[in-house]
């Protein structure tokens, strides 16, 4: 006879005998004493959900931490007086598999650095940063959190270590705690201390292209007398506009003055941003949101390489701090279609020095506006997981 199931999410499955449902260890000053079926499934769900979010492609299915699979053997009866052995992938059964527990404490420890820190992920932040273990242990201070000087007395070296261990036995009496992997007698510290980790395990930063740009680009591609004939021309072109798609979102005006006859070019170069192409990419079975970070920098001259030289940066009253990462959730974002972006003061000899497609052709340019390289938009997904969410401390 086949072992009897009850069905949980993820694929995996439970003893039918187990009763689910109950409450957990994960409480704040919990006096429970006993590690129930509810408290194991949190840990072990909240770790294959989180893995579930690392998942980059549909085609094939992809992940950067893949889910874990565990096959193990349950004996049952054959209903014929006699014995037989029943093959479970991803089974709880009524005992807590140490060797199990152990394998999930790598995938969580590679689970971390996909994950963001969540404290970097808001409108104006200027670093959104990824999560380290040993810096999460400092910040959850849990198991042998922070830096450790160790020396060795036999060569006399003196190391420095950082923690990356759970609690194993926690602190008790005049017992100093023990870190390091699972023991055979449970406690409610090494618990917990999962579960915070996985609870910080929230929002991924996905390296995923599908960004749509629509770009409207006409340079005046020639010289001009005055820096008027040079603007209007420009204006003219761009308002009879043409359009193709790019990665780099730029929104700015440019103006460059030869020195060898003193004419001049100028550029008109606006975009729109539609909504990010993403959701294709990511796992369906758990429930998330998209967010767009945009960073702006200063614009960048075309065909020089002497680039920001004089560059002044101007959002346009997009809502844009430079060098500052802005969540954006109206779309398309950019400009009007057919509104040109502030133009840029006049070049002049006063201006910042500059070349423009060589260095025989030196000049003076001005810039005013921004651009957003393609580095500088991310996607931030906000993941509604269903495991180890409460916070309880």
């Amino acid at each position: 006879m086949s072992v009897a199931t009850q069905a949980l999410r993820y694929g995996w499955k439970a003893l039918a005998i187990l009763t689910l449902g109950g409450v957990t260890i994960f409480t704040a000053d919990t006096t429970m004493r006993r590690i129930t079926t509810e408290t194991v499934i949190q840990i072990v769900l909240g770790v294959h959900e989180r893995c579930l979010a690392t998942q980059y492609s549909t085609n094939p299915v992809s992940y950067y931490v893949s889910p874990p699979e565990f096959v193990r053997s349950m004996i049952s009866t054959n209903g014929a007086g006699g014995w037989e052995t029943n093959s479970m992938t991803n089974t709880i059964d009524w005992r807590m598999d140490r060797a199990v527990m152990i394998a999930l404490d790598a995938v969580i420890t590679n689970l971390i650095p996909f994950y963001v820190n969540t404290n970097t992920v808001c409108d104006g932040t200027t670093n959104i940063a990824m999560l380290t273990v040993t810096g999460l242990w400092v910040q959850l201070q849990i198991g042998d959190y922070g830096m450790h000087v160790t020396t060795n007395t036999n060569t006399f070296v003196v190391s420095t270590n950082w923690g990356t261990d759970f609690t194993a036995i926690p602190a008790i009496g005049t017992n100093a705690a023990i870190y390091g992997p699972w023991t055979w007698r449970n406690y409610v510290t090494p618990w917990q201390e999962r579960y915070k980790v996985l609870n910080a395990l929230k929002v991924t930063f996905p390296d995923l292209s599908g960004i749509s740009t629509g770009r409207y680009d006409v340079p005046a591609a020639f010289e001009y007398g005055s820096w008027s004939n040079a603007k209007t021309h420009s204006e003219l072109n761009f308002t009879n506009g043409v359009s193709w798609r790019e990665t780099e979102f730029q929104c700015f005006t440019a103006g460059f003055l030869y020195t060898n006859n003193y004419t001049y070019m100028s550029w008109i170069r606006t975009f729109r941003l539609s909504a990010p192409g993403l959701a294709s990419a990511l796992n369906s079975n758990v429930p998330h949101n998209i967010w767009f970070f945009l960073k702006p920098t200063l614009p960048e001259m075309p065909g020089t390489l002497t680039k920001t030289n004089g560059a002044v940066f101007d959002d346009n009253e997009l809502g844009l701090i430079l060098n500052t990462w802005s969540i954006v959730t109206d779309y398309p974002f950019g400009l009007p279609e057919g509104t040109a972006p502030t133009w840029c003061e006049e070049p002049t000899v006063n201006s910042a020095p500059g070349w423009y497609f060589g260095p025989e052709y030196t000049g003076f340019m001005e810039l005013r506006g921004f651009i957003i390289k393609e580095e500088n938009q991310k996607n931030i997904v906000n993941w509604q997981f269903n495991y180890c969410t409460n916070h309880f401390w």
